[in-house]
């Protein structure tokens, strides 16, 4: 099971690092464009609502992969779920409000 919550915890970072790459594009584009939306990519947009989805849907995935374990789940693999997922929170916030910003 552990291999199992290492594969979360790895697609839940690389998903994490591919949507704060992408919202920092669009805040620099934005940027360059003196913040007005017609200066943002709707293609980058739409690939970071891809992204947020993709990791909404790990945390879910990662979830239910603590359930499983039940009783069986460490102080350890309880802590890792409490930093993995207030990491991806925190990337969500920013990535759902630069979509904001630029719609």
């Amino acid at each position: 099971m552990e291999m199992q919550l290492s594969a979360w915890k790895r697609k839940l970072t690389v998903y994490c690092k591919k949507l704060e790459d992408k919202t920092a594009e669009v805040r620099q584009q934005r940027q360059s464009a003196n913040g007005s939306a017609e200066g943002t990519c709707q293609g980058a947009l739409a690939t970071m609502q891809l992204y947020v989805g993709k990791v909404e849907e790990i945390q879910h995935g990662y979830a239910g992969a603590l359930d499983k374990l039940g009783a069986a789940l460490t102080p350890a693999e309880r802590t890792d779920y409490e930093q993995y997922i207030a990491m991806a929170e925190a990337t969500l916030v920013a990535a759902l409000d630069t979509i904001g910003e630029a719609q």
